[in-house]
């Protein structure tokens, strides 16, 4: 009679269709959250200049404030959700764990429930025996290859602007393309396509350094899935919940060192089966639960991480009200008896500006500019010289170049300049 009883409980569950439609939109959210940070121009990292463009701003590392207030506020941010939320950001917005979670459905659908790509412990790949066609294997290859064609783009969005991608790829004024975009994103499609093939979860599992991180700073007030032992005897070991896991644990027996990445599929699965069923009663033996189980003492344990994240923020925002639009230097030249000096002019903003150049100190007769003016349409470089006459007196000649632009930013450099008597 139990042996009947837990067939047919393992077959209804089966049928049950998982929940989790709150977490494929999360899931869905985040990797359109990812596609749209580039493209918005919200952060994007420019490989000509070796520096990162936020918005309109061209950040270079000398923005030591806005490179720290940066990084500070992502380990803020990471440390906050993990003191909040557990490991709840691997099942419920990993880009990594989406994409191995389709693959492994549809490896599963079209080749068995057992077919995994890669198994560390050294099983060879179980393909059912009804599955075992040519044509299921094309589906595979096509079904993976199609999507990572597409996927392997969203990295390289962070390096090229939209406009060089779509040239690049035939779709746009031709002579935007770059040619390493093709050697990126071969890279970028190879890593994928091994990824979303084989490694998948292995990942989660043994080489994440976040989950790592995640691992070493957990303790009892992590929030986790916990399995009620109270109600144990409820557990008809149909093992749904072990069934239903994306990444091959049983959830009833989770560690302080575990694969467990939050999704709570296990939680929808053994809730549908005790709704479902005339048999059991409750709600389901596995739960999001913490040794703190009130928001509000998870929320003192997160407040060190918010206090690190507000830090981080209040950098960022000081090093943008301080931001200099625009860096000069000027330098001696040897050549030219040192009568000639070098200005370099970087403008920073993805805008157009007109850089003027005024000489205070000096006579108008006394030194000549190759320029007044520099104009830039957007981020760029450019040099001019500054010619002092060879007849100055001999003495020193203290004198200062002032650059002002057209979006406000001025800046100055201060010289002496040294003319030898005789």
């Amino acid at each position: 009679m139990g042996a009947s009883f837990e067939s047919s409980e393992f077959m209804m569950a089966r049928r049950f269709k998982q929940g989790g439609h709150a977490r494929r939109f999360a899931q869905a959210l985040f990797m359109a959250i990812l596609v749209l940070i580039p493209i918005s121009g919200l952060l994007r990292i420019d490989l000509a200049s070796a520096s990162i463009t936020i918005f309109d701003f061209q950040i270079w590392f000398s923005d030591i404030f806005i490179i720290s207030g940066l990084m500070i506020l992502i380990i803020g941010l990471l440390t906050t959700i993990n003191s909040l939320y557990g490991s709840l950001f691997c099942g419920w917005l990993c880009p990594q764990n989406s994409i191995s979670e389709f693959a492994n459905t549809l490896t599963r659908k079209l080749l068995g429930r057992r077919a995994d790509m890669l198994d560390l412990t050294g099983k060879k790949m179980q393909v059912a025996t009804q599955k075992r066609s040519l044509l299921n294997y094309l589906l595979l290859a096509t079904g993976l290859i199609l999507p990572t064609l597409f996927i392997a783009l969203i990295p390289l969005l962070y390096f090229y602007p939209l406009e060089i991608i779509t040239a690049s790829l035939g779709f746009g004024d031709a002579s935007l393309a770059s040619a390493s975009f093709y050697s990126l994103y071969a890279i970028s499609f190879s890593l994928l396509l091994l990824d979303i093939t084989a490694i998948r979860h292995s990942i989660c599992k043994h080489f994440c350094a976040y989950r790592v991180w995640q691992n070493a700073f957990k303790n009892s007030s992590t929030l986790r899935i916990r399995f009620d032992s109270t109600r144990s005897d409820h557990c008809n070991g149909c093992n749904y919940c072990a069934d239903s896991c994306i990444v091959d644990i049983d959830p009833r027996s989770t560690g302080g060192f575990d694969g467990c990445i939050g999704c709570g599929e296990c939680i929808t699965a053994c809730g549908n089966l005790h709704a479902r069923s005339k048999k059991l009663s409750g709600p389901a033996l596995l739960s999001y639960a913490s040794n703190n189980d009130s928001y509000g003492a998870r929320l003192r344990l997160a407040l060190k991480p918010l206090i690190t994240t507000g830090v981080g923020l209040l950098l960022l925002t000081g090093g943008f009200m301080n931001y200099q639009s625009s860096e000069f230097s000027v330098s001696r030249e040897v050549a030219d008896h040192g009568n000639s000096y070098r200005i370099s002019i970087a403008h920073k903003l993805y805008r157009p500006a007109v850089i003027r150049l005024d000489v205070q100190g000096l006579t108008p007769d006394s030194f000549q500019l190759d320029q007044s003016e520099v104009h830039f349409n957007s981020v760029g470089r450019n040099e001019l010289m500054l010619h002092l006459s060879p007849h100055l007196k001999a003495g020193l000649h203290r004198f200062k170049v002032i650059a002002t632009s057209s979006d406000g930013w001025s800046g100055s450099f201060s010289l002496t300049h040294l003319v030898s008597g005789g």
